[in-house]
């Protein structure tokens, strides 16, 4: 049997948490730049609505 003293569990435990912690701010910040990503798409789609309802408005 592997048995352990409670020193390396613990420090285990923080290795463990620290990787996870870690994994969350990478999902963190692609949420961020994804959420950016479909803003600038967005704004791009309403500027194009915008001016073919100006074109159409112009041909009325």
């Amino acid at each position: 049997m592997y048995f352990v003293n409670k020193e390396e569990i613990i420090h285990h435990f923080h290795w463990i948490s620290e990787d996870v912690i870690s994994k969350v701010q990478q999902v963190a910040e692609g949420m961020i730049n994804l959420d950016q990503k479909f803003d600038r798409r967005i704004d791009g789609l309403d500027g194009k609505i915008d001016d073919k309802h100006q074109d159409v408005i112009a041909a009325i």
